[in-house]
């Protein structure tokens, strides 16, 4: 599993790649996941696989790889471009030493990595979650793929539009660990108590980022229709998107931020609420289609 990802990462994808990885060597998968070293940025130097709670039933391979972070603040995408290329070039040289061995099959969520696995004789599958805006320039890498794995069925739909063999193609969309919910026994109240949500309201609750296609505004200024003996609650947010989201919204009482919380607190806080929305925005693509 070769992922171009920061891990640990306080984003979901960190989260769903460690899963994935766990899930694979559930299977019987002799899986090794394939990832960058990013200059002292992984939360608290964690090991990925103790941080998100995943069995550690799979290898890590973090690859050295130059990491231009002081390149971030600029526009144009220019530090993810950078990043990028130098992933690439550790990546190269690190299969290079596994082309003797059979029987490999290489699965990714980046199709930007497709024009380098091509040079290595083995399976490829792509786990596909979004659809790129320059997708004529990897339909030729998709036509030669063992297979696709595409998280919606709309995804599909636009593979399939676009000239691709829908045979070929899983929807497989992004899941639960239901276990994470199941061992959180305490009663609601008992959680409130314990994460200091208020006891004397109705709660709404939001978990995730604040991303205009997320759809947070529209819940945020829904807020304005609800009674006074309700809470709209949003867990999660980082850097910049949560201060814009507070001064936004910070002045309304209806309103509770939250902000980030630890992986393994979500759960709790979810069974505490007594509604959970998920308010995707169907002006955007990524939001109508995608997830």
């Amino acid at each position: 599993y070769i992922a171009n990802a920061r891990l640990p990462t306080e984003k979901a994808h960190g989260y769903q790649i460690m899963k994935m990885g766990e899930a694979f060597a559930d299977l019987g998968a002799d899986l090794t996941l394939v990832y960058p070293s990013r200059a002292g940025r992984q939360i608290g130097g964690a090991n990925p696989q103790e941080y998100y709670g995943v069995k550690p039933n799979f290898f890590l391979e973090c690859l050295r790889t130059p990491d231009p972070h002081w390149l971030m603040g600029l526009s144009g995408g220019i530090y993810i471009k950078l990043q990028s290329l130098f992933f690439i070039f550790c990546l190269f040289f690190y299969l290079l030493g596994k082309r003797g061995e059979q029987e490999i099959i290489f699965y990714t969520r980046d199709s930007y990595l497709l024009p380098l696995l091509r040079f290595f004789p083995q399976r490829v599958v792509l786990e596909i979650h979004d659809f790129p805006r320059h997708y004529n320039f990897y339909l030729r890498y998709w036509r030669r793929l063992f297979g696709l794995v595409a998280i919606t069925a709309g995804l599909k739909d636009r593979l399939v539009a676009a000239g691709l063999d829908g045979k070929k193609i899983l929807v497989a969309p992004d899941a639960v660990d239901l276990k994470e919910f199941e061992s959180v026994n305490e009663s609601k109240e008992n959680l409130r108590k314990k994460l200091k949500m208020p006891l004397d309201k109705k709660i709404i609750l939001y978990a995730g980022h604040l991303y205009k296609w997320k759809g947070t505004d529209v819940l945020a200024q829904a807020g304005n229709l609800l009674d006074d003996n309700v809470i709209l609650m949003f867990l999660g947010g980082t850097g910049q998107e949560l201060i814009v989201f507070k001064n936004k919204y910070g002045n309304k009482n209806i309103i509770l931020h939250i902000g980030r919380v630890d992986h393994n607190l979500v759960p709790k806080y979810l069974k505490a609420a007594d509604i959970l929305v998920l308010p995707n925005s169907a002006k955007l693509e990524i939001s109508k289609t995608y997830t």
